[in-house]
């Protein structure tokens, strides 16, 4: 969007401040994956994958400025880490995941971005992973939410299998990643692979959680309400076969 570009242009010129760079550093973040496409780094043209490092950069270096005013603001850390999954390696998002934590060390968010550095279709493994996950110990005595992070390797498992068609193997990795508390996106991943499995009870299980945290989550209403008509033998028109989210 060239005209919001130019009003981000307009923001950082007329009021300097670490929130005007992260957004405009967020906003190049998002037109680099965008020029970058969504095809394999092999099949992607060389002349894609100049524009995005062109504009990884100018990214970078306006979330490093809002760094420079405010060493806190994780959404900035997030973007960096961002950029590093782009065009930098593992190793250099676990330099800014080193600076990130040693400024925020309650934060969440910014080790779950990093973990998605280091899955293996980002150039990570899974063994990285587990190592990260198995670090976090101490970390979760400062935020107990940081625990459900040690699932995170089974469900990028989860994940790989549900593309890979394996519906029952996907249930068995996010029952793994759920055994570290109710991560609402493993919940609702799970439940939808027992949709697809035919254990409409199992489902409803996942669904009925879920719709305790989060009561306006239409597609998750739908599901629910299928597992009641599938129960009926009654027909249901909600399309099963998307991929659920991460």
């Amino acid at each position: 969007n060239a005209s919001l570009e130019e009003k981000l242009d307009k923001w950082v010129q007329q009021r300097p401040s670490y929130m005007s760079y992260a957004a405009r550093g967020t906003y190049r973040l998002q037109k680099a994956s965008q020029e970058r496409g969504f095809s394999y780094f092999k099949d992607t043209p060389h002349e894609n994958i100049a524009r995005m490092e062109k504009t990884a950069a100018a990214a970078q270096t306006d979330l490093e400025d809002a760094l420079k005013r405010s060493r806190k603001f994780v959404p900035t850390y997030m973007g960096l880490l961002g950029v590093a999954q782009l065009v930098a390696s593992p190793d250099e998002a676990t330099a800014i995941e080193r600076r990130a934590t040693h400024e925020v060390p309650t934060t969440y968010y910014i080790r779950q971005a990093y973990l998605r550095n280091l899955t293996p279709r980002w150039g990570g493994s899974y063994e990285q992973m587990e190592e990260y996950e198995a670090s976090l110990n101490s970390a979760a005595h400062l935020n107990a939410r940081i625990w459900s992070l040690k699932g995170e390797s089974w469900a990028e498992r989860g994940y790989t299998a549900r593309l890979d068609n394996d519906a029952a193997a996907a249930v068995e990795y996010y029952t793994k990643a759920l055994q570290y508390g109710d991560r609402m996106e493993f919940l609702k991943a799970r439940a939808t692979l027992y949709m697809a499995l035919h254990d409409y009870a199992a489902a409803g299980r996942d669904f009925a959680p879920y719709r305790i945290y989060d009561a306006e989550d239409a597609d998750v209403n739908r599901y629910a309400l299928c597992t009641e008509t599938f129960k009926l033998n009654e027909p249901c028109t909600v399309d099963l076969s998307t991929t659920p989210a991460r």
